[in-house]
């Protein structure tokens, strides 16, 4: 458990006053100028161009410095940072990275109407700390359209952060299939099997997760980040190549989620026998190579697409790509399967051990 300094970086001065009425930092801009309100006016920063947006090179060897500057600089005047933005602000983005790169939480605050479901806003909703709604009634509007669990932040100055406590390793069990349910937004499915175990990992943080729930935060395109500094090549190079598509993996939310994955199962000892990836396919289908790599897991697809696809090319496009998920898993499902066929179905994938 630690706490937090909450820094407000908005133009908003209705947003502004109520965080100061709270004793949080509040960071002001004048074009390209940022200063913390109350502060000299030469203690000044010059911001990189804006708005901070991976799409558009600000984390490239020429702009990199200049944010890397920026959090710095927040590091040396506050203790702890957590900064608050909007999340279809300029600066939603440069939350994320500070989450990605330096393991900072963050905070939102959200005046008016909702914001649009894009991917980079659904990823600051999924993995704020909590939210900065300073006028009720659009608390109410966003209680109504956002179905994602949430926590309103509370007015102290100082917020704290508990850690939020994930399952132990799942050690490899001769007799035991274990499974790895991987759902973005989903939960584990309830399978009635004394000898199959089953383990699911979500970007959602539900209030109270089950035993075996992982969560691993959507953290969008700045996920890619690995530390402070320029986009490693990798993932600049995957950037660029997703521009190219007619349909990629950043169209969606959650699109950059299975990096976040891959990092997380690194840091672990866990062992997996069937990875059964559930959902829209341009989120989890990828995770099949990981899983065969890393665990030797048998892999059930489960596809289910909400995104509609209307030109010839956004078809053709999700059509060769599907048959290469197909390629790489080891079953594939409808989703219209009875339980005790899937039941099945594990048992006969999660039997491949090799004395």
């Amino acid at each position: 458990m630690t706490y937090h300094t909450p820094v407000l970086i908005s133009d908003d001065p209705h947003a502004q006053q109520a965080a100061q009425r709270r004793g949080w930092k509040v960071l002001l801009r004048d074009e390209q100028v940022m200063r913390f309100e109350g502060l000299d006016h030469s203690q000044t920063l010059a911001l990189p161009p804006l708005p901070f947006s991976i799409d558009d090179g600000s984390l490239s060897a020429a702009q990199a410095p200049g944010w890397d500057n920026l959090l710095n600089w927040l590091q040396k005047h506050i203790h702890r940072p957590m900064l608050v933005v909007a999340p279809d602000d300029w600066a939603g983005e440069l939350a994320l990275w500070a989450a990605a790169s330096r393991g900072w939480p963050f905070a939102l605050w959200i005046d008016g109407a909702p914001p649009l479901h894009t991917p980079s806003v659904a990823a600051c909703m999924l993995s704020a700390e909590g939210l900065f709604v300073p006028k009720p009634e659009a608390l109410e509007v966003l209680r109504k359209r956002w179905k994602e669990p949430f926590v309103e932040l509370p007015t102290t100055p100082l917020v704290r952060v508990v850690a939020r406590a994930q399952p132990a390793v799942a050690p490899d069990q001769p007799d035991v299939v274990r499974v790895l349910v991987v759902s973005h937004h989903g939960a584990a499915p309830e399978l009635e099997a004394d000898d199959i175990l089953v383990d699911v990992v979500t970007a959602v943080r539900h209030p109270e997760p089950g035993e075996r729930e992982h969560y691993v935060a959507n953290l969008g395109a700045p996920g890619l980040a690995n530390g402070p500094g320029v986009l490693p090549a990798w993932a600049a190079a995957g950037v660029a190549a997703g521009k190219e598509r007619a349909v990629a993996s950043s169209d969606h939310i959650g699109g950059y989620w299975r990096w976040r994955l891959e990092e997380y199962f690194n840091q672990r000892n866990d062992h997996y026998d069937v990875v059964w990836l559930r959902g829209e396919p341009y989120v989890t289908a990828e995770f099949a190579l990981y899983a065969k790599r890393r665990w030797y897991a048998r892999v059930i697809l489960e596809p289910h697409t909400w995104a509609r696809y209307e030109d010839e090319g956004e078809r053709t496009q999700v059509a060769y790509d599907m048959a290469g998920w197909k390629m790489h898993a080891d079953a594939v499902l409808t989703g219209e399967e009875p339980p005790a066929e899937v039941v099945e179905l594990i048992r006969s994938l999660g039997d491949h051990r090799f004395e």
